[in-house]
């Protein structure tokens, strides 16, 4: 999900969108924490998704499953990630 003003564009693995009337930070509140993790204040992904998680010179960022950009995550919610050591990599699913 990725927040666009007061609207929320859900994009699914194979690129297929949808446009969800509602604000990303209440749909945040709406979703499973277990199955839903907030990169910044503008990005949500499904966990299943994630391929993995990794410090890069300081900062943390995620892949997605068959996708090769990288996302970054905000200082706010690294910690849903748990510890990871400094440009190491480790699966997040």
């Amino acid at each position: 999900f990725e927040a666009e003003g007061r609207l929320t564009r859900a994009v699914q693995i194979d690129g297929a969108e949808a446009v969800i009337r509602m604000p990303l930070k209440d749909l945040v509140a709406l979703l499973d924490a277990r199955d839903f993790v907030q990169l910044h204040r503008g990005l949500v992904v499904g966990r299943r998704w994630i391929g993995e998680a990794m410090r890069v010179g300081g900062d943390m960022v995620v892949t997605l499953r068959d996708r090769s950009e990288r996302f970054p995550v905000s200082r706010h919610f690294q910690s849903q990630f748990g510890d990871l050591p400094e440009d190491v990599a480790r699966s997040a699913a």
